[in-house]
């Protein structure tokens, strides 16, 4: 059968293959433009399985444009939160969204003609002549148009077919053969309980989304839906050696026989009461199913008239409105006869007006920019933590104009204790701050190393830094640090939930696109978000697709340590005298068996803790849960490690760890890397997200200031925004900084060695430090490290530093 082509040339006859969400979905958009269509499903019925289902605000205003949106929520329960239980449901964590159940599908078939569905075509091949695709199915009918859609699904036929075509004249990378990796498998259901009244939570218009996790590989979860219904999920993590082992990956979300699943859940706790087994009992048998979830992303999407969508090409362990998301929202748009006849362009125009939804939210940021001498850059800062708050700071005072774009939900920095010393107090008193910084800080008076068994220990004192470099060394919590630089951000300057997914650059322009759909524009990137940066990342994707990355920048970073770290609220504070006093100690118990633990007086009556575990080699290339900095982690393994250990201010460590609020404790692989490429183009990155350094000596945060402070030197000096300009700048910038990173990154490592370190060398290395080392000679090298710190070059000097400052030096010749 010949679908016939429309006279007007913008109008394509479209095939697609797949009656799933996507392929309904794009029935939906291409009727509201009048494109004719036709869906092929393989299957006899319609007829979709699964359990629930979430959607927000990066995909709602779309439903909305179309008119459905009113009608979703009428099945649709706001998604009040994500709650995280235990096994013995005691709740670990609560994170706000919005949710959508399963009937969304349903719905969608509603929207569609009958006669535009066709059932039980399975496509057994496909096929381009004369300007024409055909599809061939097993019920021996053929069909042609002038494009074909993949919208079947993770085991695609059309794209089976088109990449065995591809392969076939060596078109096709050989990564797209490979096999998705497979991580869980789930069995979903939706139960109609037969006493609704056991679960007051069926009458509730919103509902949490609560998920157990027992501690092994099993997670559990059943979330109540409109209609007295519940969705429920059981999930086992699967061994890679299981992996490789299972075949029958061709189902998805289909009935199987899954008992032997069921039964291991089924005397598990159920969050709203009762146990699994209730509800899997009040499910219909059809209304359970089976899958493996799997995940991979192909490189090949489209050739010919052919191209493919959702799963089909792109396949992950999250939310299932992520297929919705990847649905080309805008025209189909065949060439004229005078275009080649195998490109399709797929163009993402917004077809219909502007929902109130949409205008509500910021859908971007347009910074004025000017490439005239005199006006400054516009910036993009990504990450607010404590580089892109310092870098705010510095852009307010010499107006640059900036926008902070930071990821989490929410500003909220963990941490345990921090120290600075002269090698970046005077730019907080070149900002008029160090008079608020000292009052939540104490002289950091001695570093004391104690044996837990002996009562021995080594002293070095750290008083003479005020006579010998002009300032104290002072130690602190460093979350009141961070809530000082925040106070002095506007708010309106900040933007939440905003995490890069990927940049793009012109030649007068760079942007940054968002998880949440947004695209902000500016003069000038900076890349302030971390060890695990999603600027670096992109960044360094496109380089070394362009075959300009060395190499060494996409090893990983090196772990050594794994700590967790909290503050205490000592509930009888008079037990520890050591609390009063402008001078704390920092003493640190180098334990047997690789631990290491330390507790430190605060001010207003804070202890800020530490514990440390020395990890071998293989541990470390062992360790894959790497993508959290200072997050609050449940971790009582590790605590009950520590808690009988003795606190060098008096009681145990348990003490003091019983008095932390269990949002205040974090858990952190220490890590350590120095990056070679720092910038390109008009993007450049700052602290963690170039080099990662170890916290012993107070150098990562230290070192994150003084890249901030020398980067803004030279982008204030800059006469336009040209790229040549910015690249001087930013060349500028590496040159200072590089090398002293590269020194501060082995005397941190060193550090980290003296003072954790367990091995049979090190304990050596510390002997021969502290018994053989003339106090005077450790001072001077000490105060030697303490000379470089680098100096706000457009505000007056700090007059309290005794040491000759090596300040930024602003140029005014073009060549150098």
């Amino acid at each position: 059968m010949s679908f016939e082509r429309s006279q007007d040339k913008v109008h394509p006859t479209v095939m697609i293959v797949g009656g799933g969400l996507g392929g309904l979905l794009l029935g939906i958009l291409l009727g509201q433009i009048n494109i004719p269509y036709h869906i092929f499903e393989r299957s006899k019925e319609t007829h979709c399985l699964g359990g629930v289902m979430t959607m927000s605000a990066n995909i709602l205003p779309v439903f909305e444009q179309l008119g459905l949106l009113e009608d979703i929520m009428k099945f649709s329960k706001i998604y009040k939160a994500t709650d995280v239980y235990n096994g013995d449901m005691t709740k670990l964590a609560t994170q706000d969204r919005m949710f959508l159940k399963e009937a969304l599908f349903e719905f969608f078939r509603k929207q569609i003609p009958p006669k535009n569905i066709n059932l039980n075509k399975k496509v057994l091949r496909s096929e381009e002549r004369d300007g024409r695709t055909i599809i061939h199915c097993s019920d021996d009918t053929s069909y042609e148009g002038d494009i074909l859609i993949g919208a079947d699904g993770a085991y695609s036929g059309v794209r089976r077919r088109l990449y065995k075509r591809l392969n076939d004249l060596e078109l096709l990378p050989q990564v797209d053969l490979e096999d998705s990796s497979i991580g869980y498998t789930f069995v979903v259901g939706v139960a109609e309980p037969k006493n609704p009244e056991k679960y007051p939570e069926l009458k509730d218009p919103t509902a949490n989304f609560p998920i157990v996790v027992d501690g092994g590989n099993k997670i559990w979860s059943a979330v109540c839906a409109p209609d007295n219904q519940i969705c429920w999920t059981l999930s086992l993590q699967l061994p890679e050696k299981e992996v490789k082992s299972h075949q029958f990956r061709n189902s998805q979300f289909g009935p199987e026989s899954i008992e032997s699943m069921t039964n291991e859940f089924e005397d598990d706790l159920c969050p709203h009461g009762g146990k699994m087994g209730d509800l899997i009992a009040d499910t219909p048998k059809d209304r359970i199913s089976k899958v493996f979830l799997e995940e991979k992303i192909f490189k090949t999407w489209y050739h010919g008239r052919t191209v493919l969508i959702g799963d089909a090409v792109h396949k992950s362990l999250e939310d299932s409105q992520n297929q919705l998301l990847m649905q080309p929202a805008g025209r189909l748009e065949i060439g004229r006869e005078d275009i080649a006849p195998n490109l399709v362009q797929i163009h993402p125009k917004m077809y219909l007006q502007e929902s109130d939804f949409e205008k509500s939210r910021v859908s971007s940021y347009n910074f004025l920019a000017s490439t005239s001498e005199g006006n400054p850059p516009a910036v993009l800062i990504a990450g607010a933590g404590l580089g892109g708050l310092m870098l705010a700071i510095l852009f307010e005072r010499i107006n640059i104009p900036y926008h902070i774009f930071e990821r989490a939900k929410e500003l909220h920095q963990l941490g345990g204790v921090m120290t600075l010393g002269a090698s970046i107090l005077p730019v907080f008193e070149q900002l008029g701050l160090l008079e608020e910084i000292m009052k939540m800080s104490k002289i950091f008076e001695a570093l004391e190393l104690h044996h837990p068994d002996t009562n021995e220990k080594a002293t070095l004192d750290r008083t003479f830094l005020k006579e010998a470099v002009g300032y104290h060394s002072i130690l602190f919590a460093r979350p009141n640090l961070y809530e000082l630089l925040l106070s002095q951000v506007p708010a309106e300057k900040i933007s939440l939930n905003k995490k890069v997914l990927h940049i793009k650059e012109s030649e007068d322009r760079v942007a940054i696109h968002c998880s949440d759909g947004t695209t902000y524009e500016g003069d000038i990137l900076i890349g302030a978000d971390g060890a695990y940066s999603g600027v670096r990342q992109s960044l360094y994707k496109s380089l070394d697709e362009q075959g300009l990355l060395p190499k060494t920048d996409l090893d990983g970073f090196s772990i050594g340590y794994t700590i967790m770290v909290g503050i205490a609220d000592p509930k009888e504070p008079e037990k520890y005298p050591a609390l009063n006093g402008p001078s704390s100690r920092f003493p640190i118990v180098i334990g047997g068996n690789y631990k290491t633990w330390a507790a430190v007086c605060t001010p207003g009556n804070k202890i800020c803790w530490t514990l440390a575990n020395q990890i071998s080699e293989e541990e470390a290339i062992a360790q894959h849960f790497r993508n959290s900095e200072w997050g609050p982690e449940a971790n009582e393994a590790m605590i009950k490690e520590f808690e009988d250990h003795v606190c060098t201010l008096g009681g145990t460590m348990g003490d003091i760890i019983k008095d932390t609020p269990r949002d205040r404790i974090s858990k952190v692989f220490l890590e350590e890397k120095v990056f070679k490429t720092w910038y390109h183009g008009r993007t450049v990155l700052v602290g963690d997200a170039v080099h990662k350094l170890q916290p012993a000596g107070g150098l990562g945060a230290c070192n994150t200031f003084q890249d901030t402070v020398v980067l803004v030197n030279y982008l204030h000096e800059m006469k336009d925004t040209s790229l040549k300009s910015i690249t001087a700048a930013y060349k500028k910038y590496y040159n200072d900084r590089y090398y002293r990173v590269q020194e501060q990154f082995e005397r941190s490592h060193s550090v980290a060695r003296l003072f954790f370190g367990q091995t049979w060398t090190e304990r050596m290395m510390r002997l021969f430090m502290f018994k053989c080392v003339p106090t005077l000679l450790m001072n001077r090298a000490v105060a030697k490290s303490l000379e470089y710190h680098p100096v706000i070059s457009w505000l007056p000097p700090a007059t309290t530093s005794n040491s000759e400052a090596v300040s930024y030096q602003g140029s005014t010749n073009e060549d150098q």
